[in-house]
């Protein structure tokens, strides 16, 4: 999908880039979080998408909590994983 969207319609690549970061975020990390399989996939991830990640942080569309969230997710998987487990908890009471 990135890929045709650079070829045929450059102009909105950094839509096509932000839409990716989400399915990224709502499938694979927020998904995969409470999994034992999380830090093996986390760096492939990161790896792979990475740059993607952060360049959805320029858009104005991605609010202030999901950059937050990107920036702790990138530099640290592990901080990120007991952030989200702590915030599990803490909202199921």
């Amino acid at each position: 999908m990135l890929d045709f969207t650079r070829k045929e319609y450059p102009q909105a690549i950094k839509y096509t880039e932000g839409w990716v970061a989400s399915v990224i975020w709502h499938i694979a990390i927020d998904q995969l979080v409470f999994t034992d399989m999380y830090m093996e996939h986390a760096r492939r991830i990161r790896e792979k998408y990475g740059v993607i990640l952060k360049n959805s942080w320029k858009l104005p569309v991605v609010s202030r909590a999901r950059k937050l969230k990107s920036t702790l997710f990138m530099r640290s998987p592990a901080c990120y994983r007991l952030m989200r487990k702590l915030w599990r908890t803490v909202m199921r009471k």
